[in-house]
Order: C-alpha cells, then structure tokens, then sequence
C-alpha cells in the first residue's frame, strides 16, 4: 500500500486556508480496506502551547492537543 501524509498549520483566527494544487496533485488516490472502509483520512485539530520557566529547568513548555479524524475518499 502507498502512503502519503500532508500537514498544514494555520491559526484558527484565519477562518480558511488553501492547500495548493501542487500538493494535492502530488497525494496518491486512497484505497479501500476489505470492509470497505476508504483508507484515506481527513483531520482537523488544534495545538495550544505555552514555554514557562520554573527553578532547575533550562526550558518548559507545557502543550494540549487534539484531533478528528474522517476517514474520506480521495481520487
């Protein structure tokens, strides 16, 4: 099976982004496992860090996060 993962960052602030079409061009089709269940996956999540200090540390961050995933189709 052939795999392919593409990440993109943006603040949420943002309201929308665009995945240029060189990238999606570049993402091989999905597959269907023996269920029938598309092995391709889209996920939407969030990332909160914050970097404090505190005594006997040379550096701390302290971070949350979270995702959904659906599994999807892509041709």
């Amino acid at each position: 099976m052939v795999g392919a993962e593409f990440v993109c960052i943006q603040q949420a602030s943002a309201g929308s982004f665009t995945i240029p079409a060189p990238v999606l061009l570049s993402l091989p089709p999905s597959t269907t496992i023996t269920t029938g269940i598309p092995s391709g996956f889209l996920g939407v999540g969030y990332f909160v860090g914050q970097v404090f200090t505190a005594a006997g540390l040379d550096q701390a961050t302290v971070s949350a996060s979270g995702f959904s995933l659906q599994t999807v189709t892509y041709q």
